[in-house]
């Protein structure tokens, strides 16, 4: 979801949100009563350029460890556009199992948000 779909989303009984933004970004106006809401900021890049620094390692870590503390609950997840950088967390979700909604949407998946997440999974089977 992009930043006025999750403005005008009402969620489900037992819902959490991933939110990212830019870092320059205000958090967006949120409805409804979520469990819980993680928030987080890092540019939509998958190598670093015209200075705007990656997700950090940290960051990602705090993303799949939210999906891993509350996977019994329904996970949404936005950002700015609602293509890249929440359609890797939809993509990691989809991946392992979870139904999701507008499972047409059009995504492209940060790769690098994404490759941390499965670097995550294949950490804890070690």
């Amino acid at each position: 979801m992009g930043r006025r779909e999750i403005a005008r989303f009402i969620p489900p009984n037992n819902a959490v949100l991933i939110s990212i933004i830019d870092p320059d970004a205000r958090q967006p106006e949120v409805n409804g009563n979520w469990d819980n809401i993680i928030s987080l900021a890092f540019w939509d890049a998958t190598h670093e350029k015209h200075g705007q620094p990656l997700a950090t390692r940290e960051q990602c870590r705090q993303i799949w460890d939210f999906i891993q503390q509350y996977k019994e609950k329904h996970i949404f997840a936005h950002c700015e556009a609602g293509v890249s950088r929440s359609g890797a967390v939809r993509e990691y979700l989809e991946r392992n199992g979870w139904i999701v909604m507008n499972p047409n949407w059009q995504i492209f998946p940060n790769i690098h948000v994404l490759n941390w997440l499965n670097h995550f999974d294949r950490e804890v089977i070690l």
